[in-house]
């Protein structure tokens, strides 16, 4: 099977895979968790304050 370099489209980090699937938009794991974690507490970055 031929060897594909998917990209990150977040952070440009190059992960090798061999199961061929090129979608066009890729994010690693790092990237995923990252927008999990954002996603799950998205006004935890004080902008919940701004009503006081």
């Amino acid at each position: 099977m031929k060897k594909i370099i998917l990209e990150c489209d977040l952070c440009d980090r190059g992960l090798e895979t061999e199961n061929g699937e090129e979608s066009g938009f890729y994010i690693c794991p790092e990237c995923w968790d990252d927008l999990r974690k954002s996603l799950q507490s998205p006004f935890e970055s004080g902008e919940s304050k701004s009503g006081t």
